[in-house]
């Protein structure tokens, strides 16, 4: 009788064994524990854990791989009432610790690293209901406060939707080069373009692209051929319902500019249905997917859809199919580093949802599920709020 080492047998536990975490706006940060081995989805996702920290709404997580912190905005207050940043430790298997918890300003939704030779030694922190961005120099400590804060109005720019109130931004992404960041604003109808100063972490806006009135740009994606390469911008727009696509080219000092190539509607026959709007958008190898949020397009099990494009030689995208996200109002969707498998956070049914992605690049099966949390309304902001993989 042969038997494997201990080490090839914790290998293959391991491997086998994924870790997630998810926020909820109860307070709450949960470490989700994904079995491979067990083929029933219902009992593949479990708890792990969970912790109350991260603000009155924890709204998103940002996890820094090398040294296993995760960042935590929080969606309280606004541009008066102050919320809070949060970094975590994940180095306890199956449970978060807090390493240090700090003030910024409020309705945090969004964060995203750069700066430095690494690209992590600055966070910037988008703010929806606040108009404004923060950045921190990191590690984060008790003691930190933002390096810097950029707040926005629409005195000079009014925009024509109810939701379009004020300046949203509403995510933060470093471009390929690391040397850009840019800020979808869904009330300015823009997309901020920022200059990197990588050793001091400063800003500097640059000029910013300009969207169709009543669009309300929500979150991009950027992909990269690499160096000397082609370079693109993908965004999807809450408002207009929109993926828009931009060819990206940067002059000689290195400054980008934005050209337009493509805007379609991600649906059968180019039309979304009445009160469904984009959220979260994910790109692996030349696949699309776009979470569609109160789209209800199977509603014998109450599910909204994710939609799967399919991204031609010229940058193009071409709409492919619709597969359930199995819950409603898909707020976030992330592939993981393998890139077979994609978790989708619901937010009003409350579920982490994780399914195959197939060779094809079609989603295909569920292999876990789990409800996190009370589930929340339609419409409000309550229920799940992110999911990350560990």
């Amino acid at each position: 009788m042969h038997t494997l080492p201990l080490f090839t047998l914790l290998a293959t536990a391991a491997a086998s064994t994924k870790t997630l975490y998810a926020t909820h706006y109860n307070g709450t940060v949960y470490t989700l524990s994904l079995d491979l081995e067990d083929k029933n989805p219902d009992n593949a996702l479990s708890i792990a854990s969970e912790k109350d920290t991260c603000g009155e709404m924890p709204s998103w997580l940002t996890l820094e791989r090398s040294s296993g912190v995760l960042y935590c905005s929080d969606e309280g207050g606004n541009a008066t009432v102050p919320g809070s940043l949060t970094a975590l430790s994940t180095a306890s298997e199956g449970t978060v610790e807090e390493i240090a918890k700090v003030e910024d300003i409020g309705a945090g939704v969004h964060s995203a690293f750069y700066g430095g030779e690494s690209g992590v030694e600055y966070l910037a922190v988008a703010h929806y209901g606040a108009s404004a961005l923060t950045t921190f120099p990191l590690p984060l400590s008790p003691n930190t406060a933002p390096l810097q804060t950029l707040t926005y109005n629409l005195t000079d720019r009014p925009a024509p939707k109810p939701e379009q109130d004020a300046s949203h931004p509403h995510q933060i992404l470093p471009d390929p080069s690391g040397k850009f960041l840019i800020s979808p604003d869904l009330g300015m109808d823009l997309i901020h373009v920022y200059t990197v100063n990588a050793s001091t972490g400063w800003l500097a806006e640059g000029e910013a692209v300009d969207f169709p009135a009543g669009s309300g740009p929500r979150h991009g994606f950027f992909t990269s051929d690499g160096e000397g390469g082609e370079t693109r911008l993908y965004t999807v727009s809450e408002l207009s319902g929109e993926l828009t696509i931009f060819n990206v080219s940067y002059s000689a000092d290195r400054h980008p500019t934005f050209h337009k190539i493509q805007s379609i509607i991600p649906y059968p026959n180019g039309a979304l249905p009445s009160g469904a709007t984009p959220a979260g958008i994910q790109i692996r190898e030349g696949d699309i997917y776009i979470s569609l949020r109160s789209d209800q397009s199977y509603p014998d099990i109450e599910s909204d859809a994710i939609a799967t494009l399919f991204i031609n030689d010229d940058g193009t995208a071409a709409f492919h199919s619709l597969t359930p996200s199995y819950g409603k109002v898909p707020r976030t969707l992330i592939v993981n580093d393998a890139g077979d498998l994609v978790a989708i956070g619901n937010q009003a049914s409350a579920s982490v949802v994780v399914v195959r992605r197939l060779e094809t690049g079609e989603l295909g099966e569920v292999v876990g599920r789990v409800l996190v949390g009370e589930t929340g309304e339609v419409g409000e902001a309550e229920g799940l709020s992110s999911v990350v993989w560990g």
